[in-house]
């Protein structure tokens, strides 16, 4: 076995909780603040699945790098300017973009996958907050190898 990524997380204003799924092949870990009561505990049980079901990339705006975010404007740019959309409703169309993109990626502002009425995972978590986390699925950050099955046939005929 061979481990491409390490975490240590370490609460030192709250506490971690952990969730794995599909036999251990996915797994998350979720550092909240405040006390772990059962609660809290249930609470970043739920995040934790959340996490593992939705793969934010991010856990707030804040951490969205400029060049990440620079990337992502430049793609919806040029989708619009192929749609022939005049150059000053692109810039008010993009701004509407970035915030689809923050809701999409950034986990404090993902819609929570078990809402009933469509409220975030911040406004989930209510008075403990999510500190960081980290998710981890096996087969993470492996290329997957391009096979030719013609080739591959071929060169066990000839030898």
């Amino acid at each position: 076995m061979s481990l491409r990524r390490l975490a240590v997380v370490v609460a030192k204003d709250g506490f971690v909780q952990t969730y794995s799924h599909l036999g251990g092949k996915l797994g998350v870990i979720v550092e909240m603040s405040g006390e772990p009561t059962e609660k809290n505990l249930e609470k970043a049980k739920n995040i934790a699945m959340h996490v593992a079901a939705m793969d934010p990339k991010y856990l707030s705006e804040e951490e969205v790098t400029a060049a990440d975010l620079e990337h992502e404007k430049e793609i919806a740019r040029k989708q619009l300017e192929e749609e022939g959309k005049p150059a000053n409703i692109i810039e008010k169309i993009l701004i509407g973009k970035m915030h689809k993109f923050y809701e999409e990626n950034c986990l404090v502002d993902q819609i929570y996958v078990r809402a009933e009425n469509k409220e975030t995972v911040k406004q989930y978590a209510g008075d403990i907050k999510v500190l960081s986390f980290e998710r981890f699925k096996v087969g993470d950050g492996i290329e997957k190898r391009e096979e030719d099955f013609a080739a591959e046939v071929a060169a066990q005929i000839n030898g």
